[in-house]
């Protein structure tokens, strides 16, 4: 059975207006492939007059300036998990490579929550160059909550 594990931002990520920020990033590792199961992302706009948030789910291909994330583990008796996440990307911004999912979601309390069905699941490649960040980009200024579930 394989070991599932989480990150989240750890907290509200400020967006600035119109700028594209990766909130959380997993880098693969060379010994496993991670599938991404679930993802998660909510925001906090008060306004219901504002334009939508872009969400993308998307592989990188550069690791940007960016805090690492705690993993944790479902299961207390799993193993230390092999991949690294990332949150809170700062200065440099990850460099996008293919998007795998694009999702409008409403900033005023909007979330989005996709759990993939078995044997569909996003798939970072066994090696440590690998990457897959979940990205947002709002029109105006709003805070962000995101999380994001794999197994090795």
């Amino acid at each position: 059975m394989a070991s599932v594990y989480s990150i989240t931002t750890e907290g509200e990520e400020a967006l600035a207006a119109a700028t594209a920020e990766t909130l959380l990033q997993l880098r693969g590792h060379a010994n496993t492939k991670a599938k991404i199961i679930e993802i998660g992302v909510s925001f906090d706009g008060v306004s219901t007059s504002e334009a939508p948030v872009v969400v993308r789910l998307l592989r990188q291909t550069t690791d940007g300036t960016s805090t690492g994330a705690t993993e944790i583990a479902w299961d207390p008796d799993n193993p230390t998990p092999l991949c690294t996440g990332f949150h809170s990307h700062t200065s440099t911004e990850p460099t996008a490579g293919d998007v795998l999912a694009t999702w409008e979601v409403h900033p005023q309390g909007g979330s989005l929550v996709v759990q993939w069905p078995l044997g569909r699941e996003p798939t970072l490649d066994n090696a440590t160059t690998s990457r897959i960040g979940l990205e947002v980009n709002a029109p105006a200024a709003v805070n962000a909550v995101a999380y994001m579930v794999w197994e090795e």
